[in-house]
């Protein structure tokens, strides 16, 4: 009987034991870097911004979309949208496959063949945004202040103005190269001029 009760004492005792060394504690668990085939430890990427995709069914709405402060990359409208004021497309958001910001205003199905597009009525859209495309409608003003700026099947009721002349040079470059083709845009206004909003 005194074996029995030792030999239990004993495994008691070593169950507590391990579960005092696997009890968890607040500190975060380490984690270990992916090594190579050759056992040198790669670096970890880093994430860039997260980025979404929004749709803007108001003014307001799409003001904080298009701000620099947004987390969304692109903007979508769903249907025509009138607004008072100047809409500025701001910050140096990217896509996850790198595409600059952009402005999508059609719907489009699952062959992504566009379906419908809508236009945003604006006094001005001012794009302070590097590599931004539009895919839309605007009627309004177009201010173009960033590099790599491209309109792809847009269609502008309104004369277009540019920062400087290298901005407008990417601009007829990006114009006619995409002419004859599927993602040509018109202008009905004038697209000639260097002009900053005042």
């Amino acid at each position: 009987m005194k074996k029995v009760v030792i030999l239990l004492s004993a495994i008691v005792l070593m169950v507590g034991i391990f579960a005092g060394c696997n009890s968890s504690s607040n500190k975060p668990a380490a984690t270990t870097a992916p090594t190579t085939k050759a056992g040198q430890a790669t670096e970890m990427p880093t994430p860039d911004v997260t980025t979404t995709a929004s749709t803007a069914t108001d003014e307001a709405t799409l003001t904080a979309l298009t701000s620099a402060t947004s987390p969304s990359w692109i903007v979508i409208l769903k249907g025509d949208l009138a607004v008072k004021g100047n809409v500025v497309l701001d910050g140096d958001l990217k896509s996850p496959q790198g595409q600059g910001r952009t402005l999508a205003f059609y719907n489009q199905d699952a062959n992504k063949t566009l379906t419908d597009v809508y236009t945003l009525t604006a006094p001005n859209l001012v794009i302070k945004s590097p590599n931004a495309t539009l895919k839309g409608n605007l009627k309004g003003d177009l201010y173009i202040e960033a590099a790599g700026f491209k309109l792809n099947t847009a269609s502008i009721e309104g004369n277009v103005y540019f920062k400087d002349a290298a901005i407008k040079a990417e601009y007829d470059a990006n114009k006619a190269a995409t002419a004859g083709t599927e993602t040509e845009s018109t202008v009905s206004g004038d697209d000639t001029q260097i002009k900053m909003l005042a």
